[in-house]
């Protein structure tokens, strides 16, 4: 009987040793969590001149944290800290909550004073953080006082079409509204604020017209309750991967049919160098459609535009070594046939009935732009792929190195003329950081400022422009159909060429 009793004894020991220590511990985990919820409601009582703390795990950059609060019997001050930033909206005759644009992932802190010095203050509030709005799938959060706000956001495209549902459960009726984020610089400061971009009543449609983050707050207009949100969103063709895969495919027939219309079959007996020019000239097809993939491709945002510019250096630096691979092969030969009197002359004399039997030909002052170009297109494939780059000094660096090849190369054929292209080059070289920071200007982040009030001036920041400046189009198209004409006229030239070697002989 006694050690029945030592042993039931001993059970109820250790089971409430062990109750204890899994008290402890849920205990201690309350304690060290001590983060107030998404979309619970916290309430209290405060002392005049008193304030109680909580604390709120901030999500990444660019989300909004949302405070809305209740409170009776005393003015009070409600003050958010940590690695945030106020932000207000446009529509001052709402009843907007605390609203909070935050700017690093950590932990905020929500602190409620009482301002009186003789009434309690009796308050409950929620706090809402911004949640991703996915297309096609439903979105849950609650609303537990009477015009409180919920946020979520999208991602968007330049032309993308969004449509945005809501589903209510226990609220009369709530409103959609679409904001999208600017600022305002003054005293050293930035200010946010949310502009409203397009309202309407539980269902709203809109079309994006910046590529970017946009922020979808649902206010409830009475009742509290669940909400739950759905978005469809429908993207431009143009903003589509596959789409810019086209001009690609499309430069195969070309490149086929261009090598028919200058008789590719006859070309077997050209010399090297020759043979070598016409080989980069039909490699620069399938570049040109490359460069103007990867210019609609950014233009609309699609994510092969990194892929497809990767691709055109690599392309465009294989045109330019083929290229250069035959100039070399050319300058090489010790001699040339005069094509009047048919005399072969030594190369350092070059000169025959008068005129130059090997002349340096217009296209070599193209050297130095096409050497910074490629290095150009190489620092933007390293930038756009995380890595550091200096596209100044690699343009530079380009044409310098352009135009002392050019010289080097053409030095014993005309030594004047070889001299004045490393002069132009240089100039190139020495001028082509004002270009690049002029494209730098093109491409890169632009702010599109907006009076909201008088003498109040605030920037929405366009991750990039939607559509570039028609005088880029406009030069880029120019430069395109130059290249093109003057392709078909060199191949031309060496198709004639051959049939005459062919006529002579």
């Amino acid at each position: 009987m006694a050690g029945r009793l030592h042993r039931s004894l001993a059970i109820f020991s250790v089971t409430t040793f062990l109750l204890a220590i899994f008290h402890g511990l849920v205990c201690l985990e309350a304690v060290d969590d001590g983060f107030v919820e998404s979309g619970r409601v916290y309430s209290g009582n405060l002392p005049p001149e008193r304030s109680a703390s909580y604390r709120v795990r901030l999500p990444e950059a660019g989300s909004l944290l949302v405070v809305c609060i209740d409170a009776l019997g005393a003015s009070f001050k409600l003050n958010v800290s940590g690695p945030i930033s106020e932000a207000s909206t446009n529509i001052v005759y709402y009843r907007a909550p605390y609203l909070y644009y935050v700017l690093d992932e950590g932990v905020g802190i929500i602190e409620v004073r009482n301002l009186s010095l003789n009434s309690t203050l009796t308050y409950k509030f929620y706090v809402d953080v911004t949640t991703p709005l996915l297309d096609g799938l439903r979105s849950f959060k609650s609303i537990p006082l009477e015009s409180g706000v919920v946020s979520f956001s999208l991602n968007l495209r330049k032309g993308d079409r969004v449509e945005v549902y809501a589903s209510l459960k226990g609220i009369s009726n709530v409103s959609l509204e679409v904001y999208t984020l600017y600022y305002e610089l003054a005293k050293g400061s930035l200010s946010y604020m949310l502009v409203l971009y397009k309202s309407s009543k539980e269902a709203l449609s809109f079309e994006a017209d910046l590529e970017g983050r946009y922020y979808l707050l649902v206010r409830s207009e009475e009742g509290e309750g669940i909400v739950s949100v759905t978005c469809s969103v429908k993207g431009s063709i143009l903003g589509q991967s596959w789409f810019w895969i086209i001009p690609l495919l499309l430069s195969i027939p070309i490149t086929l049919a261009f090598a028919s219309m200058v008789d590719l079959k006859r070309m077997g007996g050209l010399p090297a160098h020759k043979r070598y020019i016409l080989m980069s000239i039909y490699v620069s097809i399938p570049t040109i459609a490359s460069l103007t993939a990867t210019v609609g491709a950014y233009t609309y945002k699609a994510s092969i535009y990194i892929p497809l510019l990767q691709l055109s250096t690599i392309l465009y630096g294989l045109t330019g070594t083929i290229r250069l691979y035959g100039a070399i092969l050319d300058r090489m030969e010790g001699t040339a046939v005069c094509q009047y009197c048919g005399t072969v002359v030594d190369i350092r004399v070059n000169l025959c009935c008068g005129v130059r039997v090997k002349p340096i030909t217009l296209s070599w002052y193209l050297t130095a732009p096409s050497t910074a170009l490629l290095l150009l297109l190489v620092g933007l494939s390293l930038k756009v792929s995380g890595l550091e780059s200096d596209l100044l000094l690699l343009t530079a660096a380009g044409g310098a190195a352009g135009s002392l090849l050019s010289w080097y190369l053409n030095r014993k054929l005309d030594k004047w003329g070889a001299l004045k292209h490393l002069g132009i080059g240089l100039t190139f070289s020495a001028l082509s950081p004002i270009i690049v920071l002029t494209l730098i200007g093109i491409l890169g982040p632009v702010l599109r400022p907006v009076e909201l009030w008088r003498g109040v001036s605030y920037a929405r920041i366009r991750i990039a422009p939607p559509v570039l400046p028609i005088t880029f189009y406009i030069f880029f198209g120019l430069l395109v159909t130059i290249a093109m004409i003057y392709f078909v006229i060199e191949a031309r030239v060496i198709a004639r060429s051959r049939l005459n070697r062919s006529s002579n002989t």
